[in-house]
């Protein structure tokens, strides 16, 4: 596969992967929760929680791509720099925005806050990737100087640590997986993804067995989900645990999350139209605004509160449209402004 196929084919990824991510916190406690709004055992119950388990997988496959390019990639302080002028600058302006508009009180936390994201783990995910980031030409000199078995070897080791060990010992964080939401997690995946990148030729496995086993280890997921919920309900009266297989760092999710990617590394996108290639890369390039403006603390419960007051029903069919309709829409309003935001920055030259 060619240089510009590859970058449609992640950017492609990039996109589904956010996608999966903002309908995660649709569904989700942290956002619109619709799984929260569902009666136990009801079909509609059932469904949302099977799409979930799709959505769950957004975050480990943007981990894979930014540890696939990493391993490549001459670090520089200016990326650093730039990461954080444009996090500081959504954060900043949408926390004015939010009190301007009497969205938001103001307060000492909040707006110390608001002028510390990275610190502060405002986006749990970005202050996640620069710390990475900056250890990224350390890790880059031990990966490459390292054979392939050995390679081998410590993805093993970080899988049975980081993944297996909490997702079938999930009572004590034994080795800080942080429940795959911090940098040792991070390292995990970056240790997958730069074994794909440096051993491609050693990778050769079917498209149909790749998608065999994603299906598979998102069907198993699903059924974790339902199995475990009636199993504590009924001999304990109170279900829990019930998502442990959902975790970013479950093995399920890990093996999954995996899959997909490698369907996406394999992929040729030749026929590809010149106007959805265009589409792809535009939404590849603005998927970090898009993650910032949609996730902010300030702004998206609002957001959320709006759009569940308008279009909420207890019908199936409604809250499917919900689904399939809200992300999308909230993705290209975000990418649009985050394209302004970029216009702006290449004005001042902050780029």
């Amino acid at each position: 596969m060619d240089k510009k196929n590859r970058l449609h084919s992640f950017e492609l990824l990039r996109t589904i992967s956010m996608l999966f991510i903002i309908t995660g916190h649709l569904l989700g406690d942290n956002g619109g929760d619709l799984l929260g709004k569902q009666t136990p055992y009801s079909i509609t119950w059932f469904v949302l929680w099977g799409v979930e388990a799709f959505c769950v997988l957004g975050t480990n496959c943007f981990f894979l791509i930014s540890g696939y390019f990493l391993i490549e990639h001459k670090f520089t302080w200016k990326k650093v720099l730039i990461l954080c002028i444009e996090t500081w600058f959504y954060s900043a302006t949408i926390y004015g925005f939010c009190l301007a508009s009497g969205i938001s009180h103001f307060d000492k936390l909040s707006l110390f806050q608001a002028f510390t994201p990275i610190l502060g783990r405002t986006w749990w995910f970005v202050s996640t990737y620069i710390g990475m980031y900056i250890l990224s030409p350390f890790l880059n000199s031990y990966l490459r100087s390292i054979d392939e078995t050995t390679h081998k070897k410590l993805i093993m080791i970080c899988l049975c640590l980081f993944s297996l060990i909490p997702t079938f010992y999930p009572f004590a964080d034994t080795f800080s997986a942080g429940g795959g939401g911090g940098i040792v997690w991070f390292f995990t995946l970056y240790v997958i993804a730069s074994y794909i990148r440096l051993q491609s030729r050693s990778i050769h496995v079917k498209t149909t067995i790749l998608l065999s086993i994603f299906f598979s280890s998102v069907g198993l997921m699903i059924i974790s989900k339902y199995l475990i919920t009636f199993v504590t309900d009924s001999f304990i009266g109170n279900p829990i645990g019930t998502s442990v297989f959902y975790s970013n760092c479950s093995i399920l999710n890990v093996v999954a999350s995996i899959c997909l990617f490698l369907c996406f590394v394999q992929a040729k996108q030749k026929s590809f139209p010149d106007p959805i290639k265009r589409i792809v890369l535009w939404t590849g390039r603005v998927s970090f605004g898009v993650y910032i403006i949609h996730n902010n603390p300030w702004l998206s419960p609002s957001i959320w509160e709006i759009i569940i007051d308008w279009f909420y029903s207890e019908q199936l069919y409604i809250q499917m449209l919900m689904v399939l309709l809200v992300p999308i829409a909230i993705y290209f309003a975000c990418g649009i402004i985050d394209t302004i935001r970029k216009k702006l920055f290449t004005l001042i030259k902050l780029t």
